[in-house]
């Protein structure tokens, strides 16, 4: 399998699973699997670990507690608000900074 067809398979995998024809679980395992064909053909590298099924692996992570929070998670945010009050304040015609 050279790249131009793994382009071309991924297309028509990417189409189906688009218009609800495929289901998750079988759209990953297929684009693994074209993946890893790829892989081989190109790298010479084959597939070590058996399959893994991705779907069940995707988890959301924690929001952290308020109390956890002792900085601003964006440093830039003051910054920008400060500069975002001059411009107001330009734009209003006031002076104050």
């Amino acid at each position: 399998m050279n790249i131009n067809e793994c382009s071309t398979q991924l297309q028509q995998l990417s189409k189906a699973h688009s218009h609800n024809e495929m289901s998750l679980n079988d759209y990953l395992n297929a684009r693994k699997l074209l993946l890893d064909a790829l892989d081989l053909n190109i790298n010479g590298v084959a597939q070590q670990a058996p399959p893994v099924d991705l779907s069940s692996t995707v988890q959301m992570p924690a929001q952290p507690a308020a109390t956890d929070i002792a900085e601003p998670l964006d440093k830039t945010q003051p910054y920008f608000a400060k500069k975002l009050d001059t411009c107001m304040n330009f734009l209003k015609g006031s002076t104050n900074t």
